[in-house]
């Protein structure tokens, strides 16, 4: 039986990073403008998708797992809004899905 593998975190982030050109600092950071959440809710809901509990990507981007909660429901209706936005997750799911394991150690080397 293969056990499916999984982005950790750190690489769901770094992977984000890329695809938005944002330092994986900023996207963690207490910046609350659009360009910032964008990214942050998307990691938020695509590392919950993986199996990631809320307090493990809490402890990752710097925030509470509630707050984790509601950047993931928040990336749900920014979704449902934006389809670009919506392209832009998939992107990051795809990525994320298919990215080697522990590329954000890489990317920070």
């Amino acid at each position: 039986m293969e056990i499916p593998r999984r982005a950790r975190v750190a690489d769901v982030l770094a992977v984000a990073s890329y695809l938005w050109v944002l330092p994986a600092a900023q996207i963690r950071g207490e910046q609350r403008n659009r360009r910032y959440l964008a990214p942050r809710f998307a990691v938020c809901l695509v590392s919950s998708e993986q199996g990631h509990s809320y307090p493990m990507i809490g402890r990752v981007m710097g925030r509470d797992h509630s707050s984790v909660i509601h950047a993931a429901r928040r990336a749900r209706e920014m979704m449902a809004r934006d389809p670009q936005y919506a392209h832009m997750v998939e992107r990051l799911r795809l990525l994320s899905s298919i990215a080697k394991p522990f590329v954000a150690d890489r990317i920070a080397a």
